[in-house]
This record gives C-alpha cells, structure tokens and sequence, in this order.
C-alpha cells in the first residue's frame, strides 16, 4: 500500500493513506484516513491517528491509536 500524500515538516515525516469506509454511504463525503508522524530516528511512528469525516463534511472524528479509546470531533479546514 502506498500513500496517498507525503511531506516532511520541521524534521517529521508524515503519511496519509485512505482507508474503506466500514458503511458504505452516501452521506458521508469521504472515506476516512490514516495519518502517521515518523522520526526518522523511531523505528515506530510517534503519532497514528485516524480520521473519519462526518456527514456533512464539516467535521471529522479523530481516533488515536496509540489511545484507541479517546476520540474527539474537530472541524475539518474548508
């Protein structure tokens, strides 16, 4: 599997890759994602979160999975 975007940032590496939908619906706008922050000195990522955009498409739950328990809504940038 390859990511679907890339970039370094102030000395981080961060990956995103689309994941399928659990429901396929036409509610919700996109299919969620996964995004991990490496260093390139960690032999594991140092963030892995997931996002999984809400119907209607102005937020998006954020799931840690580090913390898979915690989840949290943000407003996705329009």
């Amino acid at each position: 599997m390859r990511p679907t975007d890339s970039w370094q940032q102030e000395g981080l590496h961060l990956f995103v890759f689309a994941l399928r939908a659990e429901e396929e619906s036409a509610s919700f706008p996109e299919p969620p994602v996964a995004v991990f922050t490496m260093h390139p000195a960690a032999a594991e990522p140092i963030s892995a979160i997931i996002v999984t955009p809400q119907p209607g498409g102005a937020d998006a739950e954020v799931r840690d999975l580090h913390k898979p328990d915690t989840a949290y809504t943000a407003a996705l940038l329009q």
